[in-house]
């Protein structure tokens, strides 16, 4: 039994060799990684990653039945929602390590730097108390702590200080990776060594945005954690046709190198790509969205026209400058019908099926117009139908100002200052 767990070990420590060698010299095989960021119509935010590679013939990551581990992406852990993998033949899903098998490879990888003689015991739980921190809590800060001093102390006596300083600096690099990512790790046939090949990979992510009220815009952001793992990044972003891409930026956190797509016009889509400065640089795509001038922004507009022309005619009708309604005259019922169309049509544009929570947010300030315009219409209908008393008319009356000077006012200062940020973007 004691042979049998010491055997799995070493072939552990052997898988977890070979992936840590394609790792550190994938920017060498993988030639071109795009990565696929889709706010979906209907509420979803899909990721996905496709791989442009050509492993090599020698590549010495063993896998059962003829087949050999690839290392694709680091991805933080925790529950994969609707998670894809498609192999070279782009219709075969290809298998992915579960998660025991998973980490029982990581703790290979990181055990692989240590010499022989060092390797078990402390060492081995050291590495698992490390791999098995998922939230950068304190206790994994310092069990890496306390694994980092363990590497130094073992690789020190048969090191040069020079190729001491780098190992150490691999290792941290992957360690810290490790505590809160797990490598994605799919099976492949091992027939695709040496031809170039495409793997695609898909999942469901959370979606944490940031809004800024008085701009009418929201940001959010995405980690790349394995930016430097191929020779070329690119990045796309798709959002809902509701919205438009103001700002797409992707950033080299060890560099600072950043590459910036501001799309022209109402653009759902936009497009990045960057070198990366080093094999375990990181990046960070961030990406800035508003509403597309089309669609309910366009409708808006109109509304907004027309609640404007007839709240002047209406004061002018007050103050007595013009003389085009009748006086003391009830309005016939299929005029008020016309009237009371019109709220209908303004609370259709508010109707909400599924959608994505970014464009609720975008939204919130024309719908609040949409609905205020409606109340304006309403109101109006009341009081050409409805036969109401001093008071009561005194109140629809306060209703149809508010409700007009109110949505007015409100979408006027949204395309002031929509207009002023455009401005500013094009000053930049």
């Amino acid at each position: 039994m004691v042979d049998a767990e010491g055997d799995r070990r070493r072939v552990d420590i052997l898988r977890g060799s070979a992936v840590v060698g394609l790792i550190i010299t994938s920017p060498e095989w993988v030639h071109r990684r795009v990565d696929g960021i889709v706010l979906g119509p209907d509420g979803e935010t899909t990721r996905s990653s496709s791989y442009d590679f050509t492993l090599p013939r020698d590549a010495p990551a063993p896998g059962p039945d003829g087949r050999v581990l690839l290392p694709l992406s680091f991805i933080r852990k925790g529950a994969l929602r609707r998670f894809s993998a498609t192999g070279p033949d782009g219709r075969t899903p290809a298998p992915v390590l579960t998660r025991t098998e998973n980490t029982a490879v990581a703790a290979g990888m990181l055990a692989s730097f240590f010499p022989d003689d060092a390797k078990g015991g402390d060492l081995e739980q050291l590495i698992l108390d490390v791999v098995d921190y998922a939230d950068g809590s304190a206790d994994g800060e310092e069990a890496l702590g306390r694994l980092l001093d363990g590497a130094r102390q073992a690789l020190e006596p048969n090191a040069a200080e020079a190729t001491l300083d780098q190992a150490l600096d691999v290792f941290e690099s992957l360690a810290r990776t490790l505590m809160d990512h797990f490598v994605l790790l799919v099976e492949v046939d091992a027939r695709i060594l040496g031809m170039r090949s495409i793997v695609k990979i898909s999942y469901e992510q959370e979606l944490v945005f940031r809004r800024r009220p008085w701009e009418h815009t929201t940001v959010f952001t995405f980690p790349v954690p394995d930016f430097g793992s191929a020779r070329s990044h690119h990045v796309e972003v798709t959002v809902p046709a509701a919205l438009s891409i103001r700002e797409l930026s992707l950033r080299d956190k060890a560099t600072h190198d950043h590459v910036l797509d501001r799309p022209e016009g109402n653009a759902a889509l936009g497009h990045v790509s960057l070198s990366p400065g080093h094999r375990f640089s990181q990046a960070t795509v961030r990406v800035e969205a508003c509403p597309a001038q089309s669609g309910i922004t366009g409708f808006t507009t109109v509304a907004n026209i027309a609640v404007f022309l007839l709240t002047a005619l209406l004061v002018l009708e007050k103050i007595g400058a013009t003389h085009l309604l009748a006086r003391g005259l009830p309005l016939q019922s299929s005029a008020a019908s016309v009237v009371l169309f019109a709220p209908a049509l303004l609370l259709s544009w508010l109707a909400r099926t599924a959608e994505h929570d970014l464009v609720r947010v975008l939204f919130k300030p024309l719908r609040f117009s949409l609905g205020l315009f409606a109340l304006f219409f309403l109101t109006l209908g009341v009081l050409a139908a409805g036969p109401l008393t001093m008071e009561g008319r005194a109140v629809a009356w306060a209703l149809v100002w508010i409700a007009s000077g109110i949505g007015i006012l409100g979408f006027l200062g949204y395309r002031l200052n929509v207009r002023r940020l455009r401005l500013k973007r094009r000053g930049e």
